[in-house]
């Protein structure tokens, strides 16, 4: 499945866009390698994760927040 940010914008579930900048992705690879979170990346640079992983809707979010949160980036070294 692919990757695609979870974000919750006034108590409603929502998700960012699937293509992410070169940035985002290196961003969300650390916070997976940290987990251990098995994934693969295209050739056209999508992040792919588990159907088990992508159906879990609030860890996939949780991992989002500190994919964008440099001060957890910084201090977890996956």
């Amino acid at each position: 499945m692919e990757y695609q940010p979870h974000y919750i914008e006034r108590d409603k579930r929502t998700f960012g866009d699937a293509t992410l900048s070169p940035e985002e992705r290196k961003n969300i690879i650390h916070v997976l390698k940290y987990y251990g979170e098995e994934y693969k990346i295209t050739q056209a640079g999508k992040v792919l994760i588990t159907r088990k992983l992508n159906s879990d809707w609030e860890l996939v979010w949780n991992y989002t927040i500190k994919s964008n949160d440099q001060n957890w980036l910084d201090s977890h070294l996956p």
